[in-house]
């Protein structure tokens, strides 16, 4: 009993940091000001449809892509971590219903990949292990459309969830595969903020502190995406906090 509930602890604290995903695309977008951030959010009562949630509602007068990219990145780093599960259940819902009504669109395939997999960091435990999965379908399904989509981020988030997701038997995880998958991420989009903080978060896994340090420091020095500028400052916070741990 005790050597299986140490294998469950274990299980689940392997399942709690899928939640740093973003893409390295640029499209234009129009943010909403700090201000209106408290208006983005609704009680559980109006989390009840699959086909219109709250995100739709917020966000509906974009384009479907521009949709996620502003969800996600309120989401992810703007709202507090006790709203954040509602917050990218919500989300996954449009995500879902977005990507059905375009089912060619690989850019919507990844943006539901990230949804997903930000989902299963926010929910934790078991729950995250089908998530996780879903997401892996969804980035394999972006690649056989178009492996450029949004400079090789199909690639990038597959290479996340290989390094972090649990090996067999519980899971898919798998750190070859992984470096795998941001290298080619980084053959696309070698100057790209996310390829390169991730390339510095998988080396940092595996305890290669002088090559993370060299790939946090290349990830801080790419252009800024005008597109999406709450996700570039929490990524570049996230850089931070990672070469103070260095």
């Amino acid at each position: 009993m005790f050597r299986y509930q140490t294998f469950l602890i274990t299980l689940i604290l392997s399942l709690v940091s899928f939640n740093s995903y973003a893409s390295d695309d640029d499209h234009d977008s129009h943010y909403k000001s700090d201000s209106d951030h408290d208006s983005y959010y609704q009680s559980e009562s109006e989390h009840d449809s699959d086909s219109e949630s709250h995100y739709g509602t917020s966000f509906q007068h974009l384009p479907p892509l521009q949709q996620l990219q502003q969800g996600w990145a309120r989401a992810q780093y703007q709202t507090s971590k006790a709203q954040q599960e509602d917050a990218f259940e919500d989300l996954s819902k449009l995500a879902k219903q977005l990507a059905k009504q375009n089912p060619q669109s690989a850019e919507l395939l990844i943006w539901k990949g990230i949804i997903l997999s930000s989902r299963a960091g926010a929910e934790g435990g078991l729950s995250a292990l089908s998530l996780i999965k879903k997401a892996k379908s969804s980035y394999e399904s972006a690649l056989k459309l178009d492996s450029q989509a949004l400079n090789g981020s199909a690639y990038t988030s597959l290479g996340v969830l290989y390094y972090k997701a649990p090996g067999w038997p519980i899971s898919f995880g798998d750190d070859d595969v992984a470096k795998t998958m941001l290298e080619k991420a980084l053959a696309i989009n070698p100057n790209g903020i996310d390829p390169n903080y991730f390339m510095g978060d998988y080396w940092l896994s595996q305890g290669k502190k002088n090559q993370a340090k060299a790939s946090f420091e290349k990830a801080l020095q790419a252009s800024p995406r005008t597109s999406q500028p709450i996700a570039d400052k929490g990524r570049r916070q996230e850089i931070l906090q990672a070469l103070e741990r260095i």
